[in-house]
């Protein structure tokens, strides 16, 4: 039994073959057609350039060594500071790579950038409010956000028309990203600042004194490195630079075609196919 069923296949495949090869100026043909559909496909597509900036995220807390121990001697008091935000609630590096890749902060660029009317096609309205159109080809299309795990660098890819423009965007999320961290930091160190300082005013209990006077120090130390630090929340590793106009990362020419070509082949085999069983059923009187 199994060797009837092989011979069949077998018989099957060498017909199936003979089929085909009877077959090929319409196989050349579909070829033929598929290649110049798919060459005026891929090159009637516009291209899409790719411009990245690698970084590493990286925790400004962690310069505060000391931080931890004096949470301890504080106890409640740090909770209610807001302190031991950074400490329970995740690292701040985990943080930084959360907002780095959140939609608010691409609000925030489109927004700084005046590119809205740029990305949903109502032209370049400088300025004009953020639309939901372009917030979300920025998100889906435009920015692409990966991280390698075992190094621990980040690339923030742009995909746009202009290389020259793609770079620029790369370049300036990051740096905006790095300004509007730089920015939270101080603005909660002065917050912090205040809150222990009216503490320390108000006790007079001496240990107390020395454990807020540290944790003012730390607080000092956020707010100098804030206002020095430009890349305070990411370090760039490789900015972007405008790629070379004929190095478009989309659309991939040669995949366009070979798929074209090979579908153009699928389709016509399966056509004669049918049409050979549909001429055959009606020489049997079936249809």
């Amino acid at each position: 039994m199994a060797d009837a069923s092989q011979l069949e296949s077998e018989d099957g495949s060498v017909r199936l073959l003979v089929f085909l090869v009877r077959r090929t100026r319409w196989l050349l043909l579909a070829a033929f057609a598929g290649l110049i559909l798919g060459v005026a496909v891929a090159y009637l597509l516009r291209p899409l350039y790719r411009a990245e900036v690698k970084l590493v995220a990286i925790d400004p807390a962690a310069d505060s060594s000391s931080l931890t121990q004096m949470m301890g001697r504080l106890g409640g008091l740090a909770d209610l500071a807001g302190l031991n935000q950074g400490l329970n609630g995740g690292s701040g590096r985990e943080v930084s790579v959360e907002i780095l890749e959140s939609r608010a902060q691409a609000h925030r660029f489109i927004e700084s950038a005046g590119i809205s009317g740029v990305l949903d096609g109502r032209g370049d309205a400088a300025r004009s409010p953020v639309s939901f159109k372009a917030m979300r080809r920025f998100v889906e299309k435009v920015r692409v956000i990966s991280e390698d795990r075992r190094s621990g660098i980040i690339t923030v890819a742009v995909y746009w028309e202009d290389p020259v423009v793609a770079a620029r965007w790369a370049n300036e999320y990051v740096a905006l990203f790095n300004e509007d961290m730089r920015s939270r930091a101080a603005a909660e160190s002065q917050r912090n600042l205040s809150y222990l300082e009216k503490r320390l005013a108000s006790t007079s209990d001496i240990s107390i004194r020395e454990a807020l006077s540290k944790l003012i120090e730390v607080e000092l130390k956020t707010a100098m490195l804030a206002d020095v630090r430009t890349e305070y929340a990411a370090k760039i590793v490789d900015g972007a630079v405008a790629p070379d106009p004929a190095d478009f990362a989309r659309p991939r020419r040669g995949l366009i075609v070979a798929g074209s070509v090979g579908l153009a082949i699928a389709m016509a085999i399966f056509l004669m196919i049918f049409a050979d069983m549909r001429t055959r059923l009606r020489a049997a009187g079936v249809l």
